[in-house]
């Protein structure tokens, strides 16, 4: 009886699928003693690679589509192979269904729709869709929810996707299903979009109440949300007790600049006195008694 105790099965296999490419394979495996690896179709008998693999990566060079059973098996140096470890690759395509009318908008959040239809005889189950825009200052990750999408059938999976100012006029959306099987396990199927980008925005309208100089005064924010995604505006912290650091209201008092009306600002205290040429601004923020949207300001 021949026992190989270093001849261990393969783990944390990765299958990569890019947009028009041969599928590429990669997985890991911590046994000694061996003369390398065989990868085969599901069940099949005969290794897809022509010659015994030394690495741990492999591409499908004759994959031209459709769905596949990969079965990786680790060998000695007498021929004795490990147990399978097997990874499927779904025919799964990938589509954005509103992608001729679609436009990423800066300044509000965005809903990004990709239809995933399950072509093959497989079940998949527990997808994610993942989004990723490049900005100047880095990379933004973006996952839906998990979908599970029948053999055979379509499903409709939803990310999210904020409005960066750094967005440029055509921005490419670097998008992939991510599946993960087992533990360990992971497939991804890459595809890109290229959308273009507008300027949008949160609508704004101040509704000023009564201001007394030397006391307080209030004004009232409505604000109209233009996208199709709810969005939350902090409008105190700490419970109410703090006011908030997302709102803010600038209260500019207009001072002529010139004539006995000029006004200076101290640079010792930051009050603003006769003598000067600019005008002088107060900051006025959401206070935690105002979650209406109405706030105070000192004058």
């Amino acid at each position: 009886v021949y026992l190989n105790a270093g001849l261990l099965p393969v783990r944390e296999v990765r299958l990569i699928v890019e947009e028009g490419a041969a599928p590429v394979l990669t997985w890991a495996h911590s046994g000694t003693d061996i003369d390398g690896f065989d990868v085969y179709r599901g069940d099949g008998t005969s290794p897809l690679n022509a010659a015994r693999l030394t690495d741990t990566q492999w591409t499908d060079t004759d994959w031209s589509g459709g769905e596949r059973v990969y079965a990786i098996k680790a060998v000695d140096r007498s021929g004795t192979e490990s147990p399978a470890h097997e990874i499927v690759l779904p025919e799964l395509s990938v589509t954005l269904p509103d992608a001729d009318t679609f436009t990423l908008q800066r300044g509000v959040f965005n809903r990004i729709r990709v239809q995933l239809t399950n072509g093959g005889s497989r079940d998949v189950n527990g997808a994610r869709v993942r989004i990723v825009t490049t900005l100047p200052d880095g990379d933004r990750t973006h996952w839906s929810q998990p979908v599970s999408i029948p053999a055979g059938e379509s499903r409709e999976a939803e990310v999210i996707v904020g409005g960066y100012a750094g967005l440029p006029g055509e921005a490419v959306l670097h998008t992939a299903v991510v599946i993960r099987p087992v533990q360990g396990d992971e497939v991804e199927l890459r595809k890109s979009f290229n959308v273009p980008v507008t300027q949008s925005g949160l609508q704004l309208t101040v509704e000023p109440g009564e201001f007394v100089r030397g006391g307080e005064g209030k004004a009232r924010l409505v604000l109209v949300n233009t996208s199709e995604v709810e969005t939350e505006i902090q409008l105190a912290r700490s419970n109410g007790n703090s006011p908030s650091a997302e709102v803010r209201l600038r209260l500019e008092h207009p001072f002529r600049a010139g004539g006995p009306g000029r006004h200076r600002q101290c640079g010792q205290c930051g009050q603003w006195r006769h003598g000067g040429a600019r005008r002088p601004r107060r900051a006025l923020r959401i206070g935690p008694a105002d979650h209406t949207g109405s706030g105070q300001c000192a004058g």
